[in-house]
Protein backbone atom coordinates (compact mmCIF):
# COMPACT_ATOMS: atom_id res chain seq x y z
CA UNK A 1 0.00 0.00 0.00
CA UNK A 2 1.38 3.38 -0.97
CA UNK A 3 1.33 6.61 0.99
CA UNK A 4 -0.80 8.13 -1.78
CA UNK A 5 -3.38 5.38 -1.39
CA UNK A 6 -3.44 5.94 2.37
CA UNK A 7 -3.92 9.70 1.90
CA UNK A 8 -6.78 9.21 -0.54
CA UNK A 9 -8.55 6.74 1.75
CA UNK A 10 -8.06 9.04 4.76
CA UNK A 11 -9.47 11.99 2.80
CA UNK A 12 -12.54 9.99 1.77
CA UNK A 13 -12.96 8.71 5.32
CA UNK A 14 -12.82 12.25 6.74
CA UNK A 15 -15.36 13.53 4.22
CA UNK A 16 -17.71 10.65 5.05
CA UNK A 17 -17.69 11.19 8.82
CA UNK A 18 -20.24 14.07 8.89
CA UNK A 19 -22.52 12.16 6.50
CA UNK A 20 -22.37 9.08 8.71
CA UNK A 21 -22.88 11.17 11.85
CA UNK A 22 -25.97 12.77 10.24
CA UNK A 23 -27.26 9.31 9.25
CA UNK A 24 -27.41 10.19 5.54
CA UNK A 25 -28.79 7.61 3.12
CA UNK A 26 -27.01 6.21 0.07
CA UNK A 27 -28.36 8.88 -2.27
CA UNK A 28 -27.24 11.72 -0.01
CA UNK A 29 -23.83 10.08 0.34
CA UNK A 30 -23.47 9.66 -3.41
CA UNK A 31 -24.42 13.29 -4.00
CA UNK A 32 -22.30 14.62 -1.14
CA UNK A 33 -19.26 12.58 -2.13
CA UNK A 34 -19.35 13.06 -5.90
CA UNK A 35 -16.08 15.02 -5.79
CA UNK A 36 -14.33 11.94 -4.40
CA UNK A 37 -15.35 9.44 -7.09
CA UNK A 38 -12.27 10.02 -9.23
CA UNK A 39 -10.01 9.42 -6.23
CA UNK A 40 -11.89 6.24 -5.37
CA UNK A 41 -11.52 5.06 -8.97
CA UNK A 42 -7.79 5.76 -8.77
CA UNK A 43 -7.60 3.45 -5.75
CA UNK A 44 -9.60 0.73 -7.48
CA UNK A 45 -7.35 0.95 -10.54
CA UNK A 46 -4.04 0.99 -8.65
CA UNK A 47 -4.63 -1.20 -5.61
CA UNK A 48 -2.93 -4.55 -5.45
CA UNK A 49 -4.91 -7.50 -4.06
CA UNK A 50 -5.85 -6.96 -0.44
CA UNK A 51 -5.18 -3.20 -0.38
CA UNK A 52 -8.83 -2.14 -0.64
CA UNK A 53 -9.76 -4.57 2.14
CA UNK A 54 -7.03 -3.13 4.35
CA UNK A 55 -8.11 0.45 3.61
CA UNK A 56 -11.67 -0.49 4.52
CA UNK A 57 -10.49 -2.02 7.79
CA UNK A 58 -8.52 1.12 8.69
CA UNK A 59 -11.12 3.68 7.62
CA UNK A 60 -14.80 2.99 8.44
CA UNK A 61 -16.00 6.00 6.41
CA UNK A 62 -14.07 4.76 3.41
CA UNK A 63 -15.69 1.35 3.88
CA UNK A 64 -19.17 2.89 3.97
CA UNK A 65 -18.48 4.87 0.78
CA UNK A 66 -17.20 1.72 -0.93
CA UNK A 67 -20.40 -0.11 0.07
CA UNK A 68 -22.56 2.71 -1.34
CA UNK A 69 -20.70 2.55 -4.64
CA UNK A 70 -20.97 -1.24 -4.64
CA UNK A 71 -24.74 -0.99 -4.14
CA UNK A 72 -25.07 1.45 -7.01
CA UNK A 73 -22.92 -0.70 -9.28
CA UNK A 74 -25.11 -3.68 -8.42
CA UNK A 75 -28.26 -1.73 -9.26
CA UNK A 76 -26.83 -0.69 -12.61
CA UNK A 77 -25.69 -4.23 -13.39
CA UNK A 78 -29.07 -5.70 -12.47
CA UNK A 79 -30.85 -3.42 -14.93
CA UNK A 80 -32.97 -1.70 -12.29
CA UNK A 81 -35.33 0.88 -13.79
CA UNK A 82 -33.66 4.10 -14.80
CA UNK A 83 -36.63 6.32 -13.90
CA UNK A 84 -39.22 6.09 -11.16
CA UNK A 85 -41.63 8.39 -9.34
CA UNK A 86 -40.46 9.93 -6.11
CA UNK A 87 -39.05 13.02 -4.54
CA UNK A 88 -35.58 12.82 -6.13
CA UNK A 89 -34.37 15.96 -7.87
CA UNK A 90 -33.67 15.85 -11.62
CA UNK A 91 -29.91 15.41 -11.20
CA UNK A 92 -30.16 12.40 -8.95
CA UNK A 93 -33.41 10.74 -10.05
CA UNK A 94 -31.65 7.96 -11.96
CA UNK A 95 -29.30 7.16 -9.12
CA UNK A 96 -31.98 7.57 -6.48
CA UNK A 97 -34.31 5.14 -8.16
CA UNK A 98 -31.60 2.59 -8.87
CA UNK A 99 -30.26 2.73 -5.33
CA UNK A 100 -33.77 2.49 -3.93
CA UNK A 101 -34.47 -0.53 -6.12
CA UNK A 102 -31.24 -2.26 -5.14
CA UNK A 103 -31.58 -1.62 -1.43
CA UNK A 104 -35.25 -2.64 -1.34
CA UNK A 105 -34.46 -6.20 -2.48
Amino acid sequence: MTSKQLRIAARIDAAMQPLIRDNKDDVAILTGMSDHMADFKTLVDTAKPGVMDELCRRHPGFYRYAKVLETIAGAIQSGAPSRCPGDCDDRSVWVCCNVSSATAS
